[in-house]
């Protein structure tokens, strides 16, 4: 039987911090493809918030899925 250490450390919290910092799209000012596609205006601030805080929680919670995934089969520590 194989005893997994506790999961945290350094390994997780640069892999979680990394996959958060991606996930920055709620706003036409993150990127310049949101800024350009704003400034169309066929897309509305409001638009890009609904769907940026749908896939940040999505993200979020994948991104916990994956750390505890990788912490499983030993890749992290």
């Amino acid at each position: 039987m194989v005893s997994l250490a506790p999961l945290g450390g350094e390994m997780t919290l640069i892999l979680v911090v990394t996959f958060a910092a991606s996930l920055g799209m709620s706003l036409p000012i993150s990127t310049p493809p949101n800024a350009l596609a704003h400034a169309t205006g066929n897309v509305q601030t409001n638009q890009m918030a609904k769907v940026g805080a749908i896939l940040g929680i999505v993200g979020v919670f994948l991104s916990f899925v994956m750390v505890w995934i990788l912490h499983s089969i030993g890749f992290m520590g």
